[in-house]
């Protein structure tokens, strides 16, 4: 039996660039039925690329560009196929896919957020249950896939040669593959990576944002990341991205702390009879050895050994009160 369509407003509709599979579910039948109309009047179908392909609008804001945010995303966990970008994130990362659906939308791209239930995938010969978490998508943008052509040039994600990092790309770098120690160290995780392109990325954090950091084996065979040890280099990097960061991944940066100057805190310091009974006076009515210990430039141990009597137990307490 032959369905009843309204030719004219299925050839307007696809004119309007509405999709053959949107149509049909307006209209309540199949895509084969959507396509037979179409041709029959005429109008020529387009490519399932050509239906994907999409341009971006205008951008809403001059803070930072579409390029950067998706070179940033790039960097970490995000992927481009012809389909479009793709950033997958656990439930725990929900605050940071909002803040990327966000930014896009500022640059003009449109995005969705679904969520995705726990799977188990073979990585590297084993088995890996994932967590439950959100996948965000776009459209096949046509400047996304010139991306792609540059990300991926044999099928394998590489670092272009062209590419240049910004406080916006490296922010967004950083919450998808940096992790942070209690040291107040930052290590990039570019293991997907290869040794050349890793020592590239080190080198455009140098000329770029002036952060010096090293190239460092990891424990697998081939595989490198990028290590930043020296205190005033992370907290470099803690003053280009930290207004940058959703409140989800501020944690990395929770340990970031500038390097003692040379001279300061020093658990040799030596005190005069009477500052070492200011220093007991001081603590007996309750304020702290850390407090103490920063007002006279010495650290917390040095106060506490005085306090106790360990050190300098020839000079006798004032009475506190």
């Amino acid at each position: 039996m032959k369905l009843s369509l309204d030719g004219d407003a299925i050839v307007a509709g696809y004119q309007a660039e509405a999709s053959a599979s949107a149509l049909a579910r307006l209209h309540e039948c199949s895509v084969w039925a959507i396509l037979a109309c179409l041709r029959e009047a005429g109008v020529e179908v387009r490519s399932s690329k050509t239906q994907n392909e999409r341009h971006r609008g205008a951008p809403r804001t001059t803070a930072f560009t579409f390029a950067e945010l998706i070179e940033g995303l790039l960097l970490g966990d995000a992927y481009i196929d012809p389909k479009g970008l793709f950033l997958e994130q656990s439930d725990a990362r929900l605050g940071w896919v909002t803040h990327v659906r966000e930014l896009l939308l500022a640059t003009g791209a449109e995005s969705k957020i679904i969520p995705i239930l726990p799977r188990k995938r073979i990585i590297d010969g084993r088995e890996v249950r994932s967590r439950p978490g959100h996948v965000l998508y776009t459209p096949a943008y046509v400047e996304l896939q010139a991306e792609r052509r540059r990300w991926y040039p044999q099928g394998r994600k590489i670092v272009p040669p062209d590419l240049k990092l910004t406080p916006m790309s490296l922010a967004h770098w950083l919450c998808g593959d940096a992790t942070s120690s209690d040291q107040g160290d930052i290590r990039f995780c570019t293991n997907g990576f290869t040794e050349h392109d890793t020592i590239f990325l080190a080198e455009r954090l140098k000329i770029d944002l002036h952060v010096e950091a090293r190239v460092v084996p990891t424990p697998r065979p081939g595989q490198f990341a990028i290590s930043v040890t020296k205190r005033d280099e992370a907290v470099k990097i803690r003053e280009l991205v930290g207004e940058l960061l959703p409140p989800c991944c501020l944690y990395k940066l929770r340990h970031i702390r500038a390097a003692k100057p040379k001279g300061t805190w020093s658990t040799r310091r030596r005190f005069t009879d009477a500052q070492v009974r200011e220093v007991r006076r001081r603590y007996a009515l309750g304020e702290s050895q850390s407090e103490i210990g920063r007002s006279l430039g010495a650290s917390h141990v040095q106060i506490g050994l005085i306090v106790r009597g360990r050190t300098y137990r020839d000079v006798p307490n004032d009475d506190p009160r």
